[in-house]
C-alpha cells in the first residue's frame, strides 16, 4: 500500500503521459507509462485524469516532475525512477527535433 501522497503523484504522473501519448508522439511514452505501472501493485493502480493544459511543454514538465517527486518518497527504486526519467527526457528530444 502506498501513501496518499505518492497515490496522488503517481496519477499526475499517469495523467501527464497519456496526455504526451497520441499522434506523431514517440511510442515511448507508453513504454515509459507501463513501466511505471510495473514498479507499483496493482492494487495501487492510480488513475488517470484529463489534463487542463494542452501545451506539451507543460505536460512533459508535469510528469518529470511527478515522476520525481514519487522518486524522493523513497518507496520505489531510485534507479528505476532515474532510468524513467532518462527515457522521458530521451522521448522528449525525439519529439522537439520533429517539429
Amino acid at each position: 500500500m502506498i501513501t496518499d501522497l505518492h497515490y496522488r503523484l503517481y496519477g499526475k504522473a499517469r495523467s501527464h503521459l497519456l496526455a504526451l501519448e497520441g499522434v506523431d508522439a514517440p511510442e515511448a511514452y507508453g513504454w515509459i507509462l507501463l513501466a511505471l505501472d510495473e514498479l507499483h501493485d496493482a492494487d495501487d493502480l492510480a488513475p488517470a485524469v484529463p489534463l487542463a493544459t494542452s501545451d506539451r511543454g507543460e505536460i512533459y514538465e508535469g510528469a518529470v516532475d511527478a515522476i520525481t517527486a514519487i522518486g524522493r518518497l523513497g518507496a520505489v527504486d531510485p534507479l528505476a525512477i532515474a532510468l524513467l526519467v532518462a527515457d522521458l527526457e530521451d522521448a522528449w528530444a525525439v519529439e522537439t527535433s520533429r517539429r
